[in-house]
């Protein structure tokens, strides 16, 4: 069965994954044609199914005009092994000596510059296996509560009069991601929703 690495820097993330609150992960879809640059615009390309070569779209006004995409985090059955912040216990007293730790285990005021990158961690030191279990193609603003809520968003929110505060998560977290950059909220792009169970958690 194939893996890859999946690389979650955020320690909340990961303590989500562990709890079962999180279990999507979301991205904009890259179009282009071959040796092409991405398309920033994809108001004109409607998705018309999966074929050998992936995931194809076609241009609304010239249906001979198709662009194919695979998914990066790859195919349903597919695991993804969870690279995140951590570190080797080089404490001779700790019963976990030799081993590794992992700063989601950690208080959230922890200094995360303690602790390693998740671009260093070996397959060896990762205790989160995922398994991809379903792929969704959505435009993003038409993106609904459940996988909202599949992403981490919180369970209750503080403010009562805020009449859509799901909603307002959503947008400023979409806005945080790197791929907002090239595909903004109002763009409303194409988006991967990939849904995933856990496998392993390290719990024993």
């Amino acid at each position: 069965m194939k893996e890859r690495p999946f690389y979650v820097s955020n320690v909340e993330d990961i303590r989500a994954i562990l709890d079962g609150a999180k279990t999507k992960d979301i991205g904009a879809v890259e179009l282009c044609h071959p040796k092409s640059e991405p398309l920033k615009d994809h108001s004109s390309w409607r998705f018309i199914g999966k074929n050998e070569s992936g995931f194809v779209w076609e241009n609304t006004s010239d249906p001979t005009n198709r662009v194919v995409a695979q998914c990066p985090l790859g195919e349903v059955g597919e695991r993804l092994w969870v690279k995140e912040p951590w570190k080797e216990n080089k404490n001779k007293k700790s019963e976990n000596y030799g081993g590794y730790e992992y700063a989601a285990n950690y208080d959230m005021a922890i200094d995360i510059q303690r602790w390693k990158s998740p671009m260093s961690m070996p397959r060896k030191a990762s205790r989160i296996l995922l398994e991809i279990t379903s792929i969704e193609l959505v435009r993003l603003q038409f993106i609904d509560s459940a996988d909202i809520r599949g992403l981490g968003a919180p369970a209750h929110f503080p403010n009562p009069q805020d009449r859509n505060p799901l909603r307002r998560w959503f947008i400023e977290f979409w806005d945080s991601l790197p791929c907002a950059k090239k595909h903004p909220w109002n763009s409303n792009p194409w988006v991967w929703i990939v849904s995933y169970k856990v496998v392993e958690d390290g719990k024993g």
